[in-house]
């Protein structure tokens, strides 16, 4: 019985093993953040600050408007009589409309719990999908997906209730459907319409998150026609033209969110991105979301005062850093292990933001410095990259 139990757990398309995974993760965010909440879920909710009222609201006001046939996109309801724009707003239409039989029945709160709690076991689950294709191990894809659901930015994100940015399992998956199309285990029909989905529905929750999976999978994809042998840089050239299709697709649901985003004009920066940029060295010192006590958080704010707190989210572990060290003497020589390699420099590169800083001292301007100039993109915050490079970090389990 236990060899079969592990033979099914090893199994990199069992379901048994699939279905274990997504209990463990839910088991683990209900301990850490479900406890506070189950006290009293209509009343107390995940997050703190200001961040999580204006989800809530969403939460009721997507379905209201549907209802009683009003604008959607512009909210008269608030700001009177002008409106605002929600399209630039962290609005979250999709969890709104998808749990809205939650939010009729128990509230919006609750609705919002739920899709809290959802974050971090999806990520995490998603994460573990992706890890076992590539590597095939139960155990290590298993802690893969532990370390990129509760990492210093999605905790970060937590903390701050904010559920746009912590609902993020498209991120992982999206990597998952161009592997599995390249290793042609599913068909170009399957694979465009499962990845127009996808963006569709991670649009949905982030524009945010969706520009920067274009962004920096369009560098994967170039550097994966760069690194990988000539076999495979074939392969991808063939899937480019099938990502464009589901892009296609994706832009043509999307097109009345995509015109008023448009149409009524851009906003300028809204927060300052030199203050929401990593410090070469937040990453070796545990920040106030991850240890709350005075002296780290006094010893943090003394290397990166610049760093605003919610910033404060790139922290690497030591053990991390030796996983992937050991990984980069490891896989160097191979394709697939310099393509994940040169793709989380760039991604770490781009978390400083338009400047390089140390210890809040600025030493030298930085690529994004002209990037953050292009639309959209002036409202993306670089500290936050530091999680597109944790989903390349689990994939030291490849074999």
């Amino acid at each position: 019985m236990n060899n079969l139990l592990r033979a099914r757990l090893a199994d990199p398309r069992g379901r048994v093993a699939a279905g274990a995974a997504l209990c463990v993760y839910l088991a683990v965010t209900a301990l850490i953040y479900g406890q506070t909440v189950l006290a009293d879920p209509s009343m107390i909710y995940v997050g703190t600050a200001n961040d999580p009222a204006q989800y809530i609201w969403s939460m009721v006001w997507w379905p209201y408007a549907i209802e009683h046939r009003m604008d959607p996109f512009i909210s008269r309801v608030i700001w009177t009589p002008v409106g605002f724009n929600l399209t630039w707003a962290a609005a979250i239409p999709g969890p709104a409309l998808i749990l809205w039989p939650i939010t009729r029945l128990f509230g919006p709160v609750v609705s919002f719990n739920v899709l809290m709690i959802l974050s971090p076991t999806l990520v995490c689950w998603s994460t573990f999908l992706l890890c076992r294709r590539l590597g095939g191990h139960f155990y290590a894809s298993l802690v893969s997906g532990y370390l990129f659901g509760f990492s210093p930015y999605m905790m970060g994100r937590m903390l701050l209730g904010q559920a746009n940015l912590t609902f993020i399992p498209g991120v992982p998956l999206a990597v998952y459907l161009v592997l599995a199309r390249l290793a042609r285990a599913i068909s170009r029909p399957t694979f465009v319409v499962l990845l127009a989905t996808l963006l569709i529905l991670q649009f949905s929750v982030s524009t945010e998150i969706i520009a920067l999976i274009t962004v920096f999978g369009g560098i994967a994809l170039l550097l994966a026609l760069i690194a990988l042998p000539q076999d495979q840089q074939v392969a991808v050239g063939r899937t480019i033209p099938e990502i464009a299709l589901a892009y296609a697709i994706f832009a043509i649901v999307a097109s009345p969110f995509l015109y008023y985003a448009f149409a009524y004009g851009v906003p300028e920066e809204m927060h300052p991105v030199e203050k929401c940029s990593a410090d070469l060295l937040g990453y070796f010192v545990p920040s106030p979301l991850m240890m709350g006590s005075l002296p780290f958080h006094r010893f943090a704010d003394t290397l990166t005062p610049h760093v605003w707190y919610g910033g404060k989210g790139v922290y690497t572990s030591p053990a991390l850093l030796a996983i992937i060290l050991l990984y980069v003497r490891s896989r160097w020589q191979s394709g697939i292990g310099k393509l994940l390699i040169l793709t989380s420099v760039v991604l770490v590169i781009c978390s400083f933001g338009p400047y390089l800083h140390i210890a809040n001292h600025r030493i030298v301007t930085f690529p994004w410095y002209w990037i953050m100039k292009l639309p959209t993109l002036n409202q993306a915050l670089p500290v936050r990259f530091a999680t597109r490079a944790g989903t390349r970090r689990p994939a030291a389990v490849e074999t």
